[in-house]
């Protein structure tokens, strides 16, 4: 019932331009009583009539916080995102329905498969089809609690699954996070371990037979009962 151009001449005049359509729907800066305020206006067109126009205020100082949270949101998110990709262990994670939502490098490798070709799909597919040849996401689903295995991928690599559901408020599973640790890797690297501790020990043993060589053939003048000691 009051004329906008009485509280607000600035946007009274944006108004009127974006309704002749001279220019095209704006975002505008307002202050009113020491208040800010963001406005996109618009024109309200009806059968290519214009009928008037409508105006969105929002309040600047929500806004800049909302703007603060979302930058930390997406840093957050950035953050997270970069974890995972470079966690050593492999990681699934799936909905309550047990579609994919992720999958990290390491899982991709271990399974020999690329996150592009299964995410979005159902676990329950990639069984059916072989890409995969046991599901912890469906186990968990189905047994309502963590479940732990080991199994052998189609390259006979031997992995260790360890399947976490998370729950949501309501007692439903919402995700499911899968870790797969390739066990085949940690017996390669302790069966070296212990080929460099056996050839280690088998030098030691040379050279002390080396060294006993020596002693013995050393010219000894006196032996008393310590002196035998000493050099035992």
């Amino acid at each position: 019932g009051h004329r906008i151009a009485d509280s607000f001449p600035e946007l009274w005049r944006e108004i009127g331009r974006v309704i002749r359509l001279e220019i095209e729907p704006c975002q505008l800066p307002v202050e009113k009583d020491g208040e800010s305020f963001q406005v996109n206006v618009s024109p309200i067109v009806h059968e290519q009539q214009v009928l008037g126009g409508i105006c969105v205020f929002a309040d600047k100082s929500d806004l800049g916080v909302i703007s603060r949270k979302m930058r930390a949101y997406k840093a957050l998110s950035r953050e997270l995102s970069e974890i995972v990709d470079s966690c050593y262990e492999g990681l699934w994670i799936c909905d309550g329905n047990a579609d994919v939502i992720r999958v990290n490098p390491a899982s991709a490798r271990i399974n020999n498969v690329d996150a592009d070709d299964v995410v979005g799909r159902n676990m329950a597919d990639l069984v059916r089809e072989g890409i995969i040849d046991r599901s912890a996401t469906l186990e968990v689903l189905e047994k309502k609690e963590t479940v732990n295995f080991l199994r052998t991928t189609n390259e006979g690599r031997l992995v260790l699954n360890v399947g976490t559901p998370i729950f949501a408020d309501d007692g439903s599973i919402s995700k499911v996070v899968v870790s797969e640790r390739d066990i085949t890797e940690i017996d390669e690297i302790q069966r070296r371990l212990e080929e460099q501790s056996a050839l280690k020990s088998h030098f030691q043993s040379q050279l002390l037979e080396l060294k006993q060589a020596e002693m013995a053939s050393t010219t000894i003048v006196a032996k008393s009962p310590a002196m035998v000691r000493a050099l035992n």
